[in-house]
């Protein structure tokens, strides 16, 4: 979107503070129904919506939109996954280690797509959003 730095951080913050509340609105719906699939699949959904607003529209207040529902979309998709995880598995060694993955993966998953942006693309990133949406 070309922004300066300190707006780009500034912009950053907006859609971490709305995550915070729906991540937690999400969860607690999910807990409430006992139902994890549906609203893991409902934030994917989110996510997914919000990448490819991303990566197909040329408006910026559009775009920062999507941006909004990736992070929604990833954010509250992890914790339903977690522990829709716990409750399928049989003893607490086998409960930490597949957390201790999952986590360690979507860790790694952090430190490969920030080197997917790269700035001879810029202002048309389709490849780098492509990529991060199917990691």
């Amino acid at each position: 979107m070309q922004f300066g730095k300190l707006s780009s951080l500034l912009l950053t913050a907006p859609p971490y503070a709305v995550a915070i509340f729906t991540t937690i609105a999400i969860a607690y719906h999910s807990d409430k129904k006992m139902q994890r699939c549906y609203h893991f699949c409902f934030s994917i959904a989110i996510g997914t919506i919000g990448y490819l607003l991303m990566a197909v529209v040329s408006n910026n207040h559009v775009k920062y939109f999507g941006a909004f529902l990736a992070v929604i979309g990833a954010t509250s998709a992890l914790p339903i996954h977690l522990s829709w995880l716990n409750n399928n598995m049989v003893g607490s060694t086998k409960a930490g280690t597949a957390t201790a993955m999952v986590i360690s993966f979507a860790s790694f998953g952090g430190i490969v797509s920030g080197q997917m942006y790269r700035a001879s693309e810029a202002p048309s990133i389709f490849q780098a959003i492509l990529q991060t949406w199917l990691s």
